[in-house]
């Protein structure tokens, strides 16, 4: 069951990871964008790579959103079913 624990919490990490990327190529790179644009700058082809997926989060947030939040969930609710299981599997011997 700890092994069950561990890889809800590491589930868990991974999708604030994602929520912390979305809300960054969502909200803040965009700003950062217009900066570049004004100044003329010519951007590296890893940078235009995250400037087209800062575009795609903008164009499909609505479907984003509920995938992240339905596995943030998914991944609390499995951590607590597997420390209750824990707790049982310790309390009955």
């Amino acid at each position: 069951m700890k092994a069950h624990k561990i890889l809800s919490a590491i589930l868990f990490f991974i999708t604030l990871a994602l929520w912390a990327s979305f809300i960054y190529l969502t909200f803040v790179l965009p700003k950062r964008i217009a900066i570049w644009e004004a100044a003329g700058q010519t951007l590296p082809t890893v940078v235009i790579f995250v400037v087209n997926l800062s575009f795609l989060c903008q164009r499909i947030g609505l479907v984003i959103v509920p995938v992240l939040l339905l596995l943030s969930i998914g991944a609390v609710v499995w951590f607590l079913i597997a420390s209750i299981k824990s707790t049982k599997a310790l309390t009955t011997g």
